[in-house]
């Protein structure tokens, strides 16, 4: 047991505190959300060039979701939409073509 009692807090003390920490707890998930949004940018730059966003087409209000996903999939969704081409279409492709 203690020698000093701690005081109890009264209502609107800690209503106030709640409310605190709610905002603080926002605002530091605000800014994690900002943080990795600039990461995922500073990597589609890497990967994509200066001009990713015109490339990828994504505008200035996409969401940290999408560009996560063309950080993931983007490439990969464009080798599968040229691989899936058909066999005439696909210029690497010289199966069925006689030799001279």
């Amino acid at each position: 047991m203690s020698l000093f009692k701690k005081r109890e807090e009264d209502l609107p003390e800690l209503d106030e505190r709640l409310e605190r920490m709610k905002i603080q707890d926002e605002i530091k998930s605000k800014e994690a959300d900002i943080a990795e949004k600039e990461a995922v940018i500073s990597q589609l730059k890497k990967q994509y060039g200066p001009n990713w966003a015109k490339r990828l087409g994504v505008g200035k209000l996409t969401d940290l979701t999408t560009l996560r996903s063309f950080l993931r999939g983007a490439k990969q969704g464009l080798t599968k939409q040229y691989s899936g081409a058909a066999p005439a279409l696909n210029p690497g492709d010289f199966r069925g073509i006689r030799r001279a």
